[in-house]
């Protein structure tokens, strides 16, 4: 099954690349938009592009993350994110929502991937 080629995956890059383009720009939108669409789209976005690389990488095609990887790249983007930066950066502030939005996309992307190698 195709990774980055595949239309779900394209359109949620350019959803995150508009997104990423207008706050650059200084355009306004809504606060919930500014504050967790690319917590929403953070871990598809992320666990798509590292199948794509180890799909290379391994030259296997057929090759899938498993729930256990998907599971640590939650876990790793909440505590980077939300308990690591917020204690050594004042920038960032710690936000039960991200974690949320995380497990969101995390799951999303998990539950993308398994039911397009079911069919």
């Amino acid at each position: 099954m195709r990774t980055i080629s595949h239309p779900l995956f394209i359109i949620v890059l350019l959803v995150y690349l508009t997104y990423y383009v207008l706050k650059h720009t200084g355009v306004q939108m809504p606060e919930f938009v500014t504050s967790y669409l690319a917590d929403l789209l953070s871990l598809f976005l992320i666990n798509t592009s590292v199948l794509y690389l180890l799909r290379k990488i391994y030259k296997k095609s057929e090759l899938e993350l498993p729930l256990g990887f998907v599971i640590v790249s939650f876990i790793l983007i909440t505590l980077v994110f939300e308990v690591i930066q917020p204690i050594i950066n004042n920038y960032f502030i710690a936000d039960p929502i991200d974690i949320v939005c995380y497990l969101i996309s995390a799951s999303s992307y998990y539950l993308w991937r398994m039911s397009r190698a079911l069919n």
